[in-house]
């Protein structure tokens, strides 16, 4: 059952399910020099108002664990002075579920008014390829690479 996420405790709840069934990927195909971390995601985010209004959520709850998530950051982008939805995590081990989480998304963000959406790849994830096709598919253009290194 798709839903979405606005209670904190239940949002702590989908992240800790995630983090579950992604840690080891997140440690060896995940983004390059940095993991994921569960606790100050839940910190952030696990808050009402930041849930309802700042941070959009929707998880696929698969008996009493979720196994599919998709969040974004909502935006006004002052560098080009427009609301985008920017994708902050995008994960599934529900094939059936992965594309219908992003339709809701979306289709709740333009009912909020967002205009603009960013998504992101990976590219130690080996679905990378697959990731970028589908973007492209959609409709989706490349727009810039970033870059990371320890200081």
């Amino acid at each position: 059952m798709i839903k979405r996420i606005t209670n904190p405790s239940e949002f702590e709840k989908l992240i800790d399910d995630m983090y579950e069934l992604f840690k080891q990927h997140d440690l060896s195909e995940g983004h390059a020099l940095v993991t994921h971390n569960p606790e100050t995601i839940k910190a952030n985010f696990s808050h009402p108002s930041i849930l309802a209004w700042d941070f959009l959520v929707w998880g696929n709850l698969s008996g009493d664990k979720f196994d599919a998530m998709i969040a974004f950051n909502k935006v006004r982008c002052p560098k080009f002075n427009e609301e985008i939805i920017h994708e902050f995590l995008w994960l599934s081990k529900n094939p059936r579920v992965g594309y219908k989480l992003f339709k809701m998304a979306t289709e709740a963000a333009r009912q909020m008014g967002c205009k603009y959406i960013t998504m992101s790849t990976a590219v130690n994830n080996p679905s990378h390829q697959k990731v970028k096709s589908f973007y492209n598919k959609i409709g989706f253009l490349k727009d810039t690479e970033t870059y990371i290194s320890k200081l």
